[in-house]
């Protein structure tokens, strides 16, 4: 390329940024211009799209302009639209505090929608409110923003939000594992898709209905759809769709034992897409399902560097266990022990990283009520200061000494009251030490105990076969791994100073249904928590309820011969209720009546002041009753 050339194409290049800036230009004045809603909020629209897409720096002085014009003609649309947008912005920046302070201003405008026009821009923020839910992780509050929006849209017609949202609703559903109604959701979705003819949502809209089946244990059903994902895909080059699909379609032969055929599957999605951690993982369990070990450790190494390239540390204690798990095979016991403390230290900081981030939110909120009531204070103060101005001095005087000496006595009270309290803190903690003291005594001395005489037995019988030596190994570590979770759930709750969040009390429930999973990968356990997260629950009666639950699990893994156990935890006006359902053939409590289980279940719960219900018959549903006046002690 010659001088010629490098000119040439750098008057090019200028050409087309001010064309392009001419576009934008060009759109003010047509929105200055316009004069019916319709036409200005077409022109918005066109005009934001263009600023979203560029980067911030280079459209800052755009959002800001529009904003200085809405309010200078005191025009709604205009202002309430560039409020919105800016705020839009800042949600792909990953800004979230500046993005709510904009879609704030935004609803401040349009609270009570006077036109068409402005009812698409208060649908369009209502949708946007629901992300900021969803992104924080409120997904109570952000499924009834998106129904929300979802019910104005298809007021007005508005058919692009009517799509979003059938899509944001169904989403969160599944997060939920509410399959059925999500199922319905993404049918909806889809039908509007096809009516709108958006090929993309088409394409994913098949591919989450076939997620849906699978997950209703429907595997013919998502194989319909799956293929009719993968034939959209393939015919309209949707690449990202296409190893979704390739992947999906992996895990619903891996149910059907095609080892080949899913490894070939996975193998398409990661010529595809290489950067997808799921796809790796998948590889990974066929590969060590056919006892292929250093193939299956190349795949959850590689795994793991895209987890934390991509900071998603959440089911990083898994890579590690099951790295652990093949390191253990192949008699690397050194590096098997390593990544099972990096599991372990994972483990404890993502909890740790939770716990920090809900009492920050909690300090925010206690600290603004304590503004708004020192504000308050205040005001009432100087109202009454310049009310007692206008009396006589000698009036004033007295007061002043008559609340001297009332605060004297509030402080001698004050601390004689909080010495008492503190005095009955440190009494009722060392109550509760001492019981989970007892709790690690009884639980883990007892499995440490049975470790050591089982190694003692295989050390004696050395005339055994090396297979049935093998075999007595495995039970070994599978029970030390069992006896680890015991001992991880005993101090994390030794280390809660005072009471705790239930939401503290769902994480550690979701990491021994994880451990229950590896152990009994046939069987599936669910967890449904309708509980207010926020509710506060102290340590001694955490660790008892999550003991029962535990051992009901455990005895229903074992014994039941369920496929499926179901962890629910509710409550209604006066109790909380924590049921453990299964579907198994069940057992006639009076045989068993005094077997150490059920009489250890019901003396935990009598301690915490609760109640202990079994129902067996077809099946077997055990309930924990608390009643919410006895909660907290």
């Amino acid at each position: 390329m010659n001088k010629f050339h490098y000119i040439l194409f750098f008057a090019l290049f200028l050409h087309l940024k001010e064309g392009y800036s001419q576009s934008i230009d060009t759109l003010f004045i047509q929105i200055n211009q316009a004069k019916i809603n319709s036409e200005k909020l077409t022109n918005l629209n066109l005009l934001t799209e263009k600023l979203r897409k560029q980067d911030k720096d280079s459209t800052h002085q755009y959002y800001k302009l529009l904003i200085n014009t809405g309010k200078q003609k005191k025009d709604s649309l205009i202002l309430s639209k560039a409020y919105l947008e800016y705020s839009k912005k800042y949600i792909d920046q990953k800004k979230l505090k500046k993005s709510e302070i904009y879609l704030d201003s935004a609803f401040q405008i349009i609270n009570k929608p006077k036109s068409k026009e402005m009812a698409y821009i208060y649908c369009n923020a209502i949708t946007v409110k629901g992300n900021l839910y969803h992104y924080r992780g409120n997904y109570n509050k952000a499924l009834k923003k998106f129904q929300q929006a979802l019910t104005l849209a298809q007021k007005y017609h508005f058919e692009k939000y009517i799509l979003f949202n059938l899509n944001n609703i169904a989403s969160l559903l599944i997060y939920q594992s509410k399959f059925r109604k999500a199922l319905t959701y993404y049918k909806k979705n889809l039908s509007q898709a096809k009516k709108l003819d958006y090929q993309n949502v088409i394409d994913y809209a098949l591919l989450n209905i076939s997620s849906c089946y699978y997950f209703l244990n429907k595997p013919d059903s998502a194989y319909l759809y799956i293929d009719k994902a993968m034939t959209s895909a393939k015919n309209h080059q949707n690449l990202l769709v296409l190893a979704l699909s390739y992947n999906e379609y992996g895990e619903l032969l891996i149910l059907k034992k095609q080892d080949k055929n899913a490894l070939a599957s996975f193998n398409k999605a990661i010529r595809i897409n290489p950067n997808e951690y799921k796809f790796y993982i998948n590889r990974g369990f066929i590969y060590k399902r056919n006892n292929q070990f250093t193939k299956a450790k190349k795949d959850y190494l590689e795994a793991k560097s895209l987890l934390i390239q991509q900071k998603n540390t959440i089911i990083l204690p898994n890579i590690y266990d099951s790295i652990s798990n093949l390191y253990y095979k192949q008699g690397m016991y050194k590096k098997s022990n390593d990544y099972i403390f990096k599991s372990i230290h994972v483990s404890d900081s993502l909890f740790k990283k939770q716990k920090e981030t809900r009492i920050l939110r909690l300090q925010k909120k206690y600290k603004l009520n304590e503004i708004e009531k020192t504000i308050k204070i205040q005001g009432e103060a100087i109202d009454k200061q310049n009310t007692i101005l206008k009396r006589s001095s000698i009036l004033l005087w007295v007061s002043i000494i008559l609340s001297s000496i009332v605060i004297v006595f509030f402080i001698i009270f004050y601390n004689k009251r909080k010495v008492q309290n503190q005095k009955k803190s440190i009494q009722k903690l060392q109550q509760e030490r001492n019981r989970i003291a007892e709790d690690l005594h009884d639980n883990l001395g007892a499995h440490l105990s049975f470790i050591i005489s089982s190694m003692d037995g295989i050390l004696y019988e050395t005339n055994q076969p090396k297979e049935n030596i093998l075999s007595k190994l495995n039970n070994i570590r599978d029970f030390a791994m069992e006896t680890t979770g015991i001992f991880r759930d005993t101090i994390w709750a030794l280390n809660k100073k005072g009471s705790f969040l239930v939401a503290d009390f769902e994480n550690r429930l979701i990491l021994f249904i994880e451990r229950i999973q590896k152990l009994k990968p046939k069987i599936k356990v669910s967890l449904q928590n309708d509980i207010n997260e926020n509710m506060m629950i102290n340590p001694t009666q955490s660790l008892h309820a999550f003991r029962v639950i535990q051992e009901a699990v455990s005895n229903a893994a074992k014994y039941s011969k369920s496929d499926e156990i179901f962890i629910l935890l509710e409550e209604d006006l006066e109790n909380y209720y924590f049921k453990i359902i299964d579907k198994g053939i069940g057992f006639k409590e009076e045989e068993i009546a005094f077997g150490y289980g059920i009489k250890n279940m019901k003396r935990r719960i009598k301690q915490i002041n609760g109640n202990l219900i079994i129902n067996s018959n077809k099946g077997t549903e055990i309930t924990i009753i608390l009643t919410k006046n006895k909660v907290l002690e």
